[in-house]
């Protein structure tokens, strides 16, 4: 059943694979391993992931709540590594790994190490965190994880990743879950996949919060977030087409509210006096002052273009 699971994610991921050189490191949410008659019901799962320019960061604070008599669950964190070559990749780029029960921190752990040759295609390794957790009768339990990955740039992209499909083996549905995905202005977010259905927000400059009530996810489900350095996403507009003979920055003039939405301001009014320094147009101030202004970028920047 494993192994199925692993060839439907080859290729569900392999367009990402590709972009970044074949090399991945996602971390988890928490999976019973010993138990699927459960009384406990994950009530809540609050994600952050915080994109820096080298590394990201995760933290993950869970609500449970036992409707049955106590129960000892063993539990896991399946790190997970896709790659092309033989390596300690999971050792080298994941790290401060921590796990917390009602705010006590857990220093012991059993590591099972697990790897998988996927058709020949590409190595599946996994790295799991297991330890047995008490979840009292009738009541709440709170556990919160964190952890940090390193940024793996391969032709101008990284991806960013989070397993939440773990989250499956608890007692029906999750009640409420909820990501928030923070960036840095030198990263570009240039997509955020499998989590088409959440409801989006603006939560502020750079912040972005997605929420869904009442999900049972399937068991391969991630969060994949696609980034750039807003460095190389600006040289790479600079790139005149053999045919047009017109600079990529001319399709900033033909952008949506859906390709500017994980902009920040600051990466706008950038790009905004990119396009014009092009076009050799003096503009030194721009007046973005909220995320009214950057929604309607599309209609402003092409009347700006006609002064």
């Amino acid at each position: 059943m494993r192994k199925n699971i692993c060839i439907l994610l080859f290729f569900l991921i392999n367009i990402a694979i590709s972009a970044n050189d074949g090399r991945i490191v996602i971390g988890p949410s928490i999976e019973i391993l010993d138990n699927e008659n459960t009384n406990i019901k994950m009530q809540s799962e609050v994600i952050n992931i915080i994109i820096h320019d080298e590394y990201y960061e995760i933290s993950v604070e869970f609500d449970f709540y036992n409707e049955g008599s106590a129960e000892t669950i063993l539990v896991g964190f399946p790190v997970e590594s896709w790659t092309f070559t033989d390596d300690d990749y999971i050792r080298e780029n994941i790290f401060d790994f921590k796990s917390y029960i009602n705010g006590e921190l857990i220093s012991e752990y059993n590591i099972i190490e697990e790897e998988e040759n996927i058709q020949g295609y590409f190595i599946i390794k996994k790295k799991w965190y297991i330890r047995e957790v008490l979840f009292p009768e009738k009541s709440h339990t709170y556990s919160t994880v964190t952890y940090s990955v390193k940024n793996q740039y391969s032709f101008g992209g990284a991806l960013v990743g989070y397993i939440f499909g773990t989250g499956r083996s608890w007692k029906d549905k999750i009640g409420k879950m909820t990501v928030y995905i923070t960036h840095d202005d030198n990263i570009i977010i240039s997509s955020i996949s499998n989590i088409d259905t959440f409801d989006f927000t603006w939560e502020a400059n750079g912040k972005y919060k997605f929420e869904i009530e009442n999900i049972k996810p399937e068991l391969h489900d991630r969060i994949y977030i696609n980034i750039r350095r807003l460095d190389d996403f600006i040289d790479s507009l600079h790139y005149v087409h053999h045919r047009t003979g017109k600079s990529l920055l001319h399709s900033l003039l033909h952008i949506s509210e859906n390709d500017i939405q994980y902009w920040t301001i600051n990466q706008v009014r950038l790009l905004i006096n990119s396009y014009f320094k092009n076009q050799e147009y003096e503009l030194d101030e721009i007046d973005i002052i909220n995320i009214d202004y950057l929604l309607k970028f599309e209609n402003d920047i092409a009347l700006l273009s006609r002064i």
